[in-house]
């Protein structure tokens, strides 16, 4: 993107979240889900460390380019993708917590390293502003860029990652396969816990946040749930799903900075494992399957929680 393009003009945040155009059901979801996916593939630097310290490496590394490119074109950071990604909850009018519309996915290779951030509903029109602030990021400092990502591996120095590729694409339509009355749910990154969360009691909130999510993203498509999928609601239904551990939770432990705690380090606790899902309300099942886009846990935005599901 040249430097002195700016982005497309878009509406503020607030202002289509508190005016959704139309209220529909979790079945009816699915025909009206948008996703834009911002993918960039880095050849690999030499002794990187990797895992799922490499999510929020990523997002951290964003800030001050997006910050500087809000404040270039609006003025200040509110509304802009800037306060998406890094305000805490993205709460708006009425202290309402609306969830942020993005997940970092992060496939490693020997050699390569794709990176892949998908934008919901219409958090998508913020992609001009994410791809430049990704070219700001991989440009060195002496050239105006912020000279590449640091992991706070020790040594804290920020390193360039040789950008390959960088390309995005917009779907629309997230259309679930036919009914399955039986599946098992597989963590392919870990659940990530909240500070009051124990793997032992974890199950039901695990089930449970996958609608929740759902049911906020939502209003990122200016859809109204509220009737179909109210907290309330969504709690009752989950007291129906019979789901049981097929595997041992398998806990990780991941320090990164967080801004929650003033920059400090804090420890991320998350655990693998497969879920047999043996029985549920049927019109759950496009969440389920939406779920597998929009990850379920606690700190999904950083690749936490993403799953698949599988006929057993």
């Amino acid at each position: 993107m040249a430097a002195d393009r700016k982005p497309e003009p878009h509406p503020r945040i607030d202002d289509f979240l508190d005016t959704p155009i139309v209220e529909l059901s979790l079945e009816e979801l699915p025909f009206f889900w948008r996703t834009t996916r911002v993918t960039i593939d880095f050849d690999r630097p030499a002794d990187l460390e990797g895992g799922m310290r490499l999510p929020a490496a990523i997002r951290g590394a964003l800030g001050e380019p997006l910050r500087a490119i809000a404040e270039r074109d609006t003025g200040h950071p509110l509304g802009s993708l800037f306060h998406v990604m890094f305000a805490d909850h993205c709460m708006f009018a009425e202290r309402r917590h609306v969830p942020k519309p993005f997940v970092i996915w992060v496939r490693e290779g020997a050699e390569q390293i794709r990176v892949e951030i998908s934008l919901f509903g219409e958090a998508g029109c913020f992609r001009e502003q994410l791809i430049e602030a990704v070219l700001r990021v991989m440009t060195p400092v002496a050239k105006g860029g912020e000279g590449g990502i640091s992991l706070m591996n020790g040594r804290r120095t920020r390193r360039i990652w040789p950008l390959r590729d960088l390309f995005w694409q917009e779907s629309g339509q997230y259309l679930p396969p036919p009914l399955r009355r039986r599946f098992m749910l597989s963590s392919l990154t870990p659940f990530g816990l909240s500070n009051q969360q124990t793997v032992r009691h974890s199950q039901t909130q695990l089930i449970a946040s996958i609608f929740k999510r759902i049911a906020g993203l939502a209003r990122w498509h200016r859809v109204q749930m509220e009737r179909d999928l109210s907290f309330s609601r969504i709690d009752e239904l989950v007291c129906e799903i019979e789901v049981y551990p097929v595997l041992e939770p398998n806990l990780s432990l991941v320090s990164r900075r967080s801004r929650s705690f003033q920059t400090k380090e804090r420890v991320q606790t998350g655990f693998s494992t497969s879920l047999k899902v043996d029985a549920f309300p049927p019109e759950l099942w496009p969440g389920f399957v939406l779920g597998t886009l929009t990850h379920a846990g606690y700190d999904v935005p950083q690749g936490y929680g993403r799953y698949e599901i599988s006929a057993f």
